[in-house]
């Protein structure tokens, strides 16, 4: 079909597009070629009997070739080329007619009528393009012509003539015809691809609208669904649309928060707060910042959350949209830090208290020992001497307990199982605590190692298990239990002062009546008891954690009312073989003196006097200084004199370490024992490094301090 028409794009992309539309019309011809023609045998009956066998036998020949050409045009696609069928069925029909027409006449026969049907047929129901009618009309026209003006007789030339002319009419009708509807739907077709052009863009439009609706829809979800804060809206005191975080946090899913207020979510004691604040917000309709406050989940868990509030419009009223952030963990960092600032500035001001105390200590020490020299043990006074004797060991393993809390008494680190450590305690603890409560041990056989001083571990479970009695007066059970820890920095950003790392962790729990949370939060204070007057330091926790913190470990503490109380305490873990314990006693040595001289240096008169008479009495001869220069100056008095100087560390003006710096650079192989209440690993290594021969801790039995000052003079 394309060979007869423009040779354009739009036209072959056009009849490509009509192939259906003509097999349909094709179909149609040959269908009526094969069913009427035969039909049309009445006229050939009525007409000319004569020649009704002739021509019912050119009609059923027509019919069977029209009907296996539209049995080819169903069967097969032959796209373009079955117009070409068609024109085939109009060839052989029209054949036939014109036979029929030569032998009635040919000039003045009836079956002119039968071309005319013909070509009507032809240009209006194939339609298939102005050039292809045309062309193959022409052609059937002229073989009619020929056929005529050659077989037949020329009879009535008007009747022909009139006859063609009607042929010719309903040739260029036809024609007519199938140019306007060909070009009807060429329009049609244009129309449609514009109208499908429209349409695709419409829907590329359409498209991108739905995208960026959709993109808008994933970003808001992906906002608010991944949102690390709550975000919902309250209207009319109830919360709506709550994002997933805040189900998460308060623990309602959204159909549950339909029938739960606000206002029931806010605990008790920031309720009114929470509500006046939300009626501001209401009035003023401005955004606002909710000032930290506790909510109840619905687990019944407390949460310290803050919340910024927007007043807005939600379906058409007033409503208001919150972003809720849950502070607990932060609030948790900062009691935490305010804890140990708290404890750091106590510890300071014990240690300081301490150092005092010592030297006041030390006075009445060593004069109720020039006393016991003095009288003998049967003297009337020999038994209140012993009470202010005990009464002064008392003070001074209080004032040991400051210096533990302070973090001022050196620790005797070594490589420990801290498996073992348990197991020995818990042989002592057998006779301390009551049988009414049970000792377990939950030990961990692969514990990795501890740096650790023993004696100041058995202090920590010794501490921990006299408050775990205590809290079980009707019995109960004392747990302690040990097991490896790995510690990640996602942990430790949430617990101050913890750190990355291997740990032994070392848990202590009974089943006593549990402390609430004000009791919780100071459980760590010093001198804070909850016992009866006069059963309690309030130390023993306080030491607990002064250890475990020099330690460069941590504890945390769980409790709750009437279900017991759990410690951890975690210890870096070791790699080191554990230490071994050798149980070696020091005896006795003379420690009577033979007439050495001796420089005592304190700031203390008290101290000087006492420490003097007793030296003096054990056969030292004794200088005396009461600070640092005064020291230096003596020494240099009586340089070749002294054999030892007895030096307190802490004193005003010209400190300790001062002076034994430049009394060492005056003599360097001079012996000095350095007297504090207190010295750090580091600080002691440095003396010793700087040329201290030995060391004597305040407030010091001076017997002890004899036996220092013999192994000095001796070394």
């Amino acid at each position: 079909m394309a060979i007869f028409k423009a040779d354009s794009p739009l036209i072959r992309d056009f009849d490509k597009d009509q192939i259906p539309f003509v097999r349909e019309r094709v179909s149609i011809t040959l269908l009526i070629g094969a069913s009427l023609v035969p039909l049309f045998g009445i006229v050939d009956y009525l007409l000319f009997p004569e020649y009704l066998l002739q021509f019912m036998t050119i009609r059923l020949l027509v019919g069977v070739l029209c009907l296996g050409l539209l049995g080819l045009n169903l069967r097969w696609n032959f796209g373009e080329k079955s117009c070409y069928l068609g024109a085939a069925g109009v060839y052989i029909t029209a054949l036939g007619i014109i036979r029929m027409i030569i032998v009635t006449g040919g000039y003045t026969t009836t079956y002119y009528a039968g071309l005319n049907l013909i070509f009507l047929a032809f240009c209006a129901i194939m339609t298939v393009g102005m050039r292809f009618v045309l062309v193959h009309s022409a052609i059937i026209y002229m073989i009619y012509i020929g056929s005529v003006l050659v077989f037949s007789p020329r009879e009535n030339i008007n009747l022909f003539i009139a006859n063609n002319m009607f042929i010719f009419t309903t040739l260029v009708i036809g024609l007519i015809a199938s140019s306007t509807d060909y070009r009807h739907r060429f329009r049609q077709y244009q129309l449609r691809l514009k109208l499908e052009e429209a349409q695709s863009q419409l829907k590329v439009y359409s498209r991108m609208l739905e995208d960026s609706v959709a993109e808008s829809e994933v970003k808001y979800r992906m906002l608010v669904d991944h949102a690390n804060e709550g975000i919902f809206i309250v209207q009319d005191g109830v919360v709506k649309f709550p994002n997933p975080k805040t189900c998460d946090l308060l623990g309602y899913s959204e159909e549950e928060f339909k029938s739960t207020s606000f206002m029931d979510l806010v605990a008790d004691e920031d309720r009114e707060n929470v509500m006046e604040r939300g009626r501001l917000i209401s009035t003023e309709r401005k955004p606002a910042l909710m000032l930290p406050f506790r909510m109840v989940n619905k687990l019944g868990k407390t949460l310290w959350v803050d919340m910024n509030s927007v007043p807005i419009e939600w379906k058409g009223r007033p409503a208001t949209l919150h972003l809720l952030r849950d502070i607990t963990q932060r609030k948790s960092m900062e009691t935490e830090l305010m804890q140990a600032q708290k404890m750091e500035a106590i510890g300071t001001l014990a240690g300081g208290i301490a150092h005092e105390f010592n030297n006041l200590l030390q006075v009445i020490s060593g004069s109720l020992q020039l006393l016991f020299k003095a009288k003998s043990s049967d003297h009337p006074d020999a038994r209140y001497l012993n009470h202010i004797d005990k009464a002064v060991q008392r003070a001074t393993a209080l004032t040991k307990k400051l210096l533990v809390y302070s973090r001022k008494v050196e620790s005797q680190l070594e490589v420990v199982d801290l498996n073992h450590q348990v197991t020995q305690v818990c042989e002592l603890l057998e006779r301390l605590i009551p049988k009414l409560i049970t000792i377990e041990q939950d030990l961990d056989p692969e514990l990795r190692p501890v740096r650790a001083d023993p004696a100041q571990l058995e202090q920590i479970i010794m501490n921990l298990a006299v408050n775990a009695r205590d809290a079980m007066a009707h019995g109960g059970r004392f747990i302690l239990k040990t097991r490896n820890v790995l510690i990640d920095e996602e942990y430790c950003r949430s617990h101050l002062g913890s750190s990355p790392g291997r740990y032994v962790c070392l848990g202590v729990s009974d089943t006593g009546h549990g402390m609430d949370q004000d009791v919780l939060e100071r459980i760590f204070d010093p001198f804070y008891t909850t016992k009866e007057p006069g059963k309690g330091t309030g130390l023993g926790l306080a030491i607990v954690y002064s250890i475990v913190t020099n330690h460069n470990g941590f504890v945390r503490c769980t409790s709750e009312k009437g279900k017991g109380t759990t410690f951890e305490i975690y210890f870096p873990a070791e790699v080191g073989e554990v230490a071994a314990r050798i149980d070696a006693r020091v005896s006795d040595q003379e420690i009577q003196g033979r007439g050495e001289t001796i420089l005592l240096v304190d700031d203390e008169q008290e101290v000087l006097d006492v420490g003097r008479e007793l030296l003096e009495r054990f056969g030292y001869r004794v200088l005396t200084a009461h600070d640092g220069e005064n020291a230096l100056q003596v020494f240099s008095e009586f340089e070749n004199e002294v054999q030892c100087i007895i030096l307190d560390l802490n004193m005003p003006g010209q400190d300790g370490q001062t002076c034994l710096e430049r009394l060492l650079a005056l003599s360097p192989r001079m012996k000095i024992i350095v007297a504090t209440g207190y010295l750090e690993s580091e600080r002691r290594r440095e003396m010793i490094q700087l040329g201290a021969s030995g060391f004597v801790t305040k407030p010091y039995r001076f017997t002890d301090m004899l036996r220092e000052l013999k192994r000095s003079l001796a070394a």
